[in-house]
């Protein structure tokens, strides 16, 4: 009898501890506690930022093979028309957003000029079928509302101390598609910072 009064005393004691986990997790600050850091949301950027690059090869092909020339201003202006329409929907500066994607296409023409070169040096695989240019910009246009949401969260970056030197290191790890230079990395950067504004940062005063 007394091992059974024992564990039926356990069971509300049970019953009592999942009910406060449940509670904690639905309260503001296990919410907040879910929500990325600024520098780990310019890293996730970083990383969107490559996974669009790596997809410059496949559009070059396309170009390559059709003979359209690497700049389409046209294209271009969808783009940086978009991603200021999902700045809008978030509440978002629409020129620091815009200038992001504005260094992200200036880097994907770096890209595509470094194969346009190289097939230029050594021939254009041999019997590689053309991509579909417009499955290609599906996948692209998939992608911006992505990163924009990393934007969201990188307000008060930019004031940490050491926030450029940390993220020009993140770049060189997370943005590797080839033919990226570090002048371009940098770029990526420096648009990251400026997209919450570019007023002069305070400094706390000394003994403050």
């Amino acid at each position: 009898m007394p091992p059974r009064v024992h564990q039926a005393a356990r069971r509300p004691r049970r019953a009592v501890l999942a009910t406060a986990l449940v509670l904690a997790a639905l309260t503001p600050g296990a919410a907040a506690a879910s929500t990325p850091s600024p520098a780990s949301a310019a890293r996730h950027a970083l990383a969107l930022s490559d996974e669009r690059l790596s997809l410059m090869r496949d559009v070059m092909a396309s170009k390559w093979q059709s003979r359209a020339p690497v700049e389409d201003r046209a294209q271009e202006q969808v783009v940086v028309s978009g991603a200021r329409a999902a700045a809008r929907e978030r509440g978002l500066a629409e020129a620091g957003v815009a200038a992001v994607f504005e260094a992200e296409i200036s880097t994907a023409k770096i890209v595509q000029l470094g194969w346009g070169r190289q097939w230029l040096l050594h021939g254009f695989p041999a019997a590689e079928p053309a991509p579909d240019i417009a499955q290609i910009r599906a996948e692209l246009a998939a992608l911006s509302p992505r990163i924009v949401d990393a934007l969201a969260d990188l307000d008060g970056l930019r004031c940490r101390l050491g926030a450029r030197a940390a993220l020009l290191r993140d770049s060189r790890r997370l943005v590797r598609t080839r033919f990226v230079t570090n002048r371009a990395r940098a770029g990526l950067v420096d648009a990251l910072l400026k997209v919450h504004g570019t007023t002069p940062c305070r400094r706390a005063g000394r003994g403050g």
